[in-house]
């Protein structure tokens, strides 16, 4: 079974898409493989990542909705209808425009419980009162808010922790995006949303993340960083962040016997 994640925002614009792009790719240099889904009919995902999920029939979203509702789908089966856009690394056309909000729900929530890659990554779009909101959060080992350092998304933010959907849990980590040490320091920033420090995450603004998502060059980020390319190797050390937190997660969930 996968190691589910989920990716959201309170607020649009605040970086999840490219966070969740860098959590399942990161994923794959710690020896992980892992499959990225998305709830966004319209999500530019398969643009930044340079993947072209319309002319390749073997694996068109309607077949695998027609396979599931046939219970055709075996498990192991799934990782078969992705595309491949590095290595371990896979990504699925979960919320193509031609599905009904009820197909969506259908196949997001079935994929990501079953698909049998190491991570599951989901990058969710959709309002937290959504019902595919609801049944992924209750589905998730760990779920990461994205915000930025604006005091609206600190509002916001505080806001959706006040929520009953959030109460209690214990598997919430927070990702800053467009992270400049020279405006915050990450522990100060961690005290003014109430979160402890060790479930704080950051990516730090680069304009090299923009440019590769306009020429959908995202995949090549991360080997570079490994590599120290001066251009991103800020994003080095975040990327490693966002595997410490799911290695210090699977280790848990282990024990628990989860």
């Amino acid at each position: 079974m996968a190691h589910r994640i989920l990716v959201l925002s309170p607020l649009h614009n605040m970086g999840a898409t490219v966070a969740s792009c860098m959590i399942a790719q990161g994923a794959t240099y710690s020896g992980y493989s892992s499959t990225l889904l998305f709830t966004e009919p319209r999500s530019p995902i398969p643009d930044y990542l340079g993947v072209d999920t319309i002319v390749d029939p073997t694996r068109n979203i309607t077949q695998v909705v027609e396979l599931i509702n046939a219970g055709s789908m075996p498990n192991a089966e799934i990782v078969n209808y992705a595309h491949a856009y590095e290595k371990n690394a896979y990504l699925m056309n979960t919320a193509d425009p031609s599905l009904t909000d009820r197909a969506k729900l259908q196949t997001v929530t079935y994929i990501y419980e079953r698909v049998q890659t190491d991570i599951v990554v989901c990058d969710c779009s959709d309002d937290l009162g959504e019902t595919i909101t609801s049944d992924l959060l209750e589905m998730s080992h760990m779920i990461f808010i994205v915000i930025d350092l604006s005091p609206k998304s600190v509002r916001y933010f505080k806001h959706w922790m006040s929520q009953k959907q959030f109460k209690g849990m214990s598997n919430v980590f927070v990702i800053l995006s467009k992270y400049d040490e020279s405006i915050v320091a990450l522990r100060d920033f961690a005290k003014t949303i109430s979160m402890p420090a060790n479930r704080v995450c950051k990516v730090h603004y680069n304009p090299w993340i923009r440019k590769c998502c306009f020429s959908g060059t995202m995949a090549t980020i991360l080997p570079l960083a490994q590599t120290l390319d001066y251009r991103v190797a800020a994003l080095k050390n975040d990327i490693t962040e966002f595997n410490q937190a799911i290695e210090g997660d699977l280790l848990l969930s282990s024990r628990q016997g989860l």
